[in-house]
């Protein structure tokens, strides 16, 4: 049994409940295929064979009158097809007899039933299988004719096995339907198909008997079996009345019983799946004042859950609201729903439905939705419509009659709680956006002069917290943080989430810019702590911006965007300060702005240009290579060096088409300069941004770029800021090591500026450190910048890794790296950054005297 579960579990996961479904069709086909094939060829002498259209119209007419068998929840239909298949196991070829079944239970559950396709197709396969099955076993026993006691049982027999297979199978399709065995229920059915089978197969028996003594004989059985057949219609319909008014009864009776109204109507509905056999049932109460929200009760679907929840109605309520008003209940099937509305209502899962109103005296006050029928049978019929329209009636009058009011209340609560969530924030239960504006509006429009204040708050590095310690920390981080923002206010203040790591805070009545500040810096105190995040300590700390208003002068947006503005200074001011707003800062921005624009329009233009420092073995003074440097060439400012538009380029993301266009001109520069591979291992050095790093075709662009321009990957390498190597060393550590398989080499520049630490050198593949420019301005006046220096020398040599360098400006500066055994350098000391025909005519021995190359 555990095996089952197991492999119930693995069929769940692979396949939905239809593909399961049409896979179990397929096997059923294929084994009726191999039954069917296996059948003798025995033919019935023409004195005794019947035609084949008669047994067409027999085994159609068995699958019309059929017999529903219900149990726990589910239909079953088991039809009377074993008084034809007896029948003609006698008179007819056993093959002709197979296809008449098929045929006839096809034309019955297309024209009659009207099943789905997949219902179809598993039917007509099972019959198949089972008619197969019984003629095989019945002429393995040697049945041949009616005359013969013996070949009664046999036939019994076959009839029997027929049946069972039938249980089995349609047992099985539910099983596999459902996702979940039910085998506790197949003895049931069983029992019940069984002694129907051996009753039908007793008709059948005697029908051939008759037929092989007297063929007319036959209609005698007409009126005997009508009759039967009338006599159990009579009985079925009479029953289902007595167990509807039981439902009635036992309906009211719960509604009544109970005092708490949530538990009684889920039972009512529990009542009714189990009643008329669906899926889900669902009671949707709509709010007096059509606001649009509603109260839901429902049970059934995945796991049987019963919820009572507060909803805002959407487009299939609506529809379903539509389909009640137009009077007592109505059957309602997706398939013969315009294609505007069914996948609203596919959405909310429904699939077929018996749709009621509630009406008290003047209005609808709700719906009653019944959806999904169970078993085989293809939806509701009139019987269930009339069923649920009385419940319905009787679901009105109780909810009106009392115990309304309870649900009305219920639903206020309910309606006050969606208002809530509508004003704050899900997370940290402060106000939200629109919460906070419509304090400040009111704030506005108050007559007097006294100021109001606006806080807006940027917390400095939660992406660092949220990258490293996961989206939960930083769920937990913006929770303390909303906190500590209480902790600094008065109760007459408004906190506020806008929104990612962005607060703000509403000081209506601050008294001036002075109490604006102190509370700034109180916020800004207490965000300097450390936070305690899943054992872990972090510091954030944060930015402010603050603006101040006047009645009558501002509105909430405007005061909103000058906080906003305010925030932005002081985050490129160094971070862990306010600002407070000043026009200027608008100028700036739109500066800013205007720039941006300008950077665009360059970048579409190729404006950049390309200059090129030398980088000297310092032991030969020799050029080994050289580092591309990007110049902006602006139309009206000049010519422009990376730190005034780079970062912008950064926050723009326009530094991608920078850097492709400076490795692009790098790449052709050198191969004019060197056909044959640059002098030295070094040849053209590249600054990568962070955002290329992060591009996963990046490797793939490198090559294509190394091979339009005809330059070995040996004759470039890529420098990458300590900074940038250190924010994501997992990752990064994947693609440099992408980047060195093409042969390309690769710097780390601006070293001993970060954090980085022997272990974390040791994950990288670098082949060059570059020594900060700071580091070298202090050689020669500064010891400790000198053993700093010194160090990276050392560290380079013991990790084998070249050292280059930066910024060597004066001879004692040289004459000190030299003694350190620093092998590269770079710097004015030799030449500037010079433009490519400049750099193309340098005299590749430097040991000349340094002026002569600066003249």
């Amino acid at each position: 049994m555990d095996g089952d579960r197991v492999g119930m579990r693995y069929m769940r996961a692979m396949l939905g409940a239809r593909g399961r479904v049409w896979l179990l069709t397929a096997v059923v086909w294929a084994m009726a295929a191999g039954a069917f094939v296996s059948l003798p060829h025995s033919a019935v002498s023409d004195a005794h064979a019947l035609p084949a259209w008669l047994f067409v119209l027999l085994f159609g007419a068995a699958e019309v009158c059929v017999v529903h068998v219900h149990f726990r929840g589910d239909a079953h239909s088991f039809s009377l097809s074993e008084i034809p298949l007896v029948l003609g196991m006698f008179c007819a070829a056993p093959r002709p007899l197979v296809a008449a079944q098929v045929v006839g239970a096809a034309l019955a559950l297309v024209l009659h039933r009207r099943q789905s396709v997949q219902k179809l197709a598993f039917n007509l396969g099972q019959f198949a299988l089972s008619g197969s099955a019984a003629l095989l076993l019945f002429h393995q026993l040697g049945g041949r004719t009616p005359l013969d006691s013996r070949a009664w049982l046999m036939a019994g027999s076959a009839a029997l096995l027929s049946a069972l297979i039938g249980v089995v199978a349609i047992v099985t399709v539910i099983s596999v339907s459902q996702g979940r065995l039910l085998v506790d229920r197949l003895s049931t059915v069983a029992v019940l198909v069984g002694a129907g089978a051996a009753t039908n197969s007793s008709v059948g028996a005697l029908a051939a008997w008759i037929a092989w003594r007297d063929p007319v004989a036959l209609l005698l059985l007409l009126l005997p079996t009508g009759t039967l057949l009338a006599a159990y219609r009579a009985f079925v319909v009479q029953r289902r009345r007595i167990d509807g008014l039981r439902f009635i009864h036992e309906s009211t009776r719960i509604l009544h019983a109970s005092p708490e109204l949530d538990q009684s109507v889920l039972d009512v509905l529990a009542h009714a799946c189990e009643m008329v056999r669906a899926e889900t049932a669902e009671i949707i109460l709509f709010s007096p004042t059509d606001d649009g929200v509603a109260v839901r009760w429902r049970v059934g679907g995945e796991g049987g859950v019963e919820t009572t929840d507060a909803v805002t109605l959407g487009a299939a309520d609506l529809y379903l609201a539509a389909v009640a008003v137009r009077g007592d209940a109505a059957t309602l099937t997706t398939a013969r729903e315009d294609a505007t509305i069914r996948p609203a209502l596919e959405r909310r899962g429904i699939r077929d439905a018996i749709v009621a109103g509630l009406r008290s005296e003047s209005r609808m006050i709700g719906l009653l939705v019944i959806g999904n029928r169970l078993g085989e049978m293809s939806t509701f019929d009139r019987q269930d419509v009339r069923l649920i329209d009385t419940l319905s009636r009787h679901l009105a009058v109780a909810l009106e009659n009392g115990q309304l009011e309870r649900s009305l209340s219920q639903l206020r609560t309910l309606q006050q709680r969606l208002t809530d969530q509508a004003f704050h924030d899900a997370l940290t239960g402060l106000a939200n956006r629109t919460l906070l504006t419509d304090r400040i509006d009111h704030a506005l429009r108050r007559r007097g002069d006294e100021p109001v204040a606006i806080l807006f708050i940027d917390l400095d590095d939660f992406k660092t917290v949220n990258d490293s310690l996961g989206h939960a920390a930083g769920d937990e981080l913006l929770k303390s943080v909303a906190e500590r923002l209480r902790g600094c206010l008065r109760p007459s203040d408004t906190p506020a989430r806008l929104g990612g790591d962005e607060f703000a805070v509403f000081l209506e009545d601050p008294g001036g810019l002075g109490e604006a500040m102190t509370v700034a810096e109180r916020i800004l105190s207490s965000l300097s702590s450390a936070f305690h995040l899943q054992g872990s300590s972090v510091h954030v700390g944060g930015s402010i911006g603050i603006a101040m208003g006047i009645p009558g002068e501002k509105a909430a947006d405007e005061l909103l965007s000058d906080a906003d503005l305010a925030l932005y200074t002081a985050k490129m001011n160094g971070k862990a300060t306010f600002e407070i707003f000043q026009p200027r800062m608008r100028e700036a921005v739109q500066h800013r702005h205007s720039l941006k624009m300008q950077l665009k329009r360059a970048v579409a233009n190729e404006e950049f240009v390309v200059q090129y420092q030398p980088i000297v073995r310092l032991g030969q003074r020799r050029i080994a290579g050289a580092e591309a440097l990007v110049r902006w060439q602006t139309p009206n400012e000049g010519l422009l060096f990376p730190d005034s538009f780079v970062p912008l380029a950064e926050e723009s993301g326009l530094i991608s088409d920078i850097g492709s266009f400076v490795l692009e001109r790098a790449c052709r520069d050198a191969h004019r300069w060197a056909p044959d591979g640059a002098d030295g291992p070094l040849g053209v050095s590249v600054n990568l941004s962070p955002r290329q790093l992060v591009d996963p075709r990046f490797a793939e662009r490198v090559t294509e770029t190394l091979r339009r321009c005809d330059l070995p990957p040996s004759a470039l390498m890529l420098e990458i800021t300590e900074t940038t190597l250190m924010r994501d060393s997992v990752a990064d550590v994947d693609k440099l090591q992408e980047l060195r398989a093409l042969g390309v080499r690769l710097a780390i520049d601006d070293f001993g500026t970060g954090y980085s630490s022997m272990s974390y050198l040791r994950q990288f593949p670098i082949d060059v450190l570059k020594v900060a420019k700071p580091f070298v301005d202090g050689l020669g006046t500064s010891a400790a910048d000198a053993s700093f220096t010194e160090a990276i020398v050392r560290l380079g040599q013991s990790l084998g890794v070249e050292v280059i360098a930066e910024g060597i400006s004066e001879p004692v500066q040289l004459e000190l790296l030299e003694s350190m055994g620093c092998q590269f350098g770079q710097g004015f000391l030799f030449s500037p950054a010079i433009d490519a025909p400049a750099f193309s005519r340098l005299e590749p021995d430097m040991a000349a005297a340094p002026t002569k190359v600066l003249a």
